[in-house]
């Protein structure tokens, strides 16, 4: 039996402990609050404010590019506010090996001593003339961010060439008609090139290659019209589009003219060529091939043969690291 003092004492009791347990729950909500608050805070400083933390100063990279020794790659990084700071030059050897400007092997690691890599926006790599000082980049860009996670940065070429196709034909309009027919390589119909437009920094350039001997074409931007040179043709015009007969002008290495383009595994090569590296050497200077086909011992003349894509355009990787 529960006598009234009895029960109005056990009430009170439990009105006690309720709002004892309410004051706890509120105290712990309100606390918890605070600490989010307070790790938000701390977020928002690290974010907005990279100068508060412990600066970045060391990246590693690993770049696919094509040999480079006539001029020289430049590693950028870019700010947000968009300004440029060179962190490393190099160039790449035949056995795509990184050296630095002397030829000697080159770390791919780098301390970075005058930016705080927390700003880096972004990072693209160029080609710059070998001799002089360089102040800034040239408009010739290989590499540059495409994507980034976290702390890693993906590089890919800037421009879109998957897209470009092509065909040859073996003519030589350069000496008359029904004269040493398979001696020459064109562009022209009933073949030719779709090639995208591209930047002013780069070109296109066209190949012979008869078993180790490079063979130039000629340099040309635009796939409608007629190459750079004619080193090798005859007398009379040519096809008003890219092209070369191999007829006369032979140098000491080359074999022997008029060439017979059916012998000795020839191939016929496209390749990309950042403008101001020369196209007329024993073999390019820069070798990103973009099209190429083998010219088949039993190929007739005028006739479309078709060039296949190569996949070699540059790519690379980036990442920040703690030193």
């Amino acid at each position: 039996m529960c006598y009234p003092k009895e029960k109005a004492s056990m009430d009170q009791q439990r009105t006690i402990w309720t709002v004892i347990i309410a004051a706890v729950i509120v105290i712990t909500v309100v606390v918890s609050a605070m600490a989010y608050q307070s790790t938000q805070n701390l977020a928002d400083l690290s974010e907005n404010n990279p100068t508060d933390l412990e600066p970045y100063r060391a990246l590693t990279f690993d770049l696919n590019l094509p040999p480079l020794s006539s001029a020289r790659y430049v590693l950028w990084v870019v700010d947000e506010a968009g300004q440029y700071t060179l962190i490393k030059e190099f160039m790449v050897n035949d056995a795509l090996f990184t050296t630095d400007l002397t030829g000697r092997p080159l770390s791919t690691s780098v301390d970075v001593e005058d930016f705080d890599l927390h700003q880096a926006e972004s990072f693209m790599v160029t080609i710059e003339a070998k001799e002089g000082a360089v102040t800034a980049p040239s408009s010739t860009i290989v590499l540059q961010t495409k994507q980034r996670s976290g702390a890693s940065y993906r590089l890919k070429f800037p421009h879109d060439l998957a897209k470009a196709v092509g065909s040859y034909i073996l003519a030589t309009p350069t000496n008359g008609p029904s004269t040493a027919e398979l001696s020459g390589v064109w562009f022209a119909a009933p073949a030719g090139l779709q090639l995208p437009t591209l930047p002013d920094s780069w070109l296109y350039a066209a190949w012979l290659k008869q078993g180790q001997t490079w063979l130039p074409i000629g340099a040309f931007t635009s796939a409608t019209a007629a190459d750079d040179r004619a080193q090798f043709s005859g007398p009379r015009a040519g096809y008003e589009s890219p092209g070369e007969d191999f007829l006369t002008n032979a140098r000491v290495s080359d074999p022997v003219f008029p060439l017979d383009l059916t012998a000795d595994s020839t191939e016929v090569v496209i390749t990309l060529q950042p403008k101001g590296l020369g196209t007329s050497g024993d073999r390019p200077l820069y070798y990103l091939p973009l099209l190429q086909a083998p010219v088949a011992p039993t190929a007739v003349t005028n006739t479309a043969y078709d060039l296949a894509a190569v996949e070699t355009m540059p790519s690379g990787v980036i990442r920040i690291i703690t030193r």
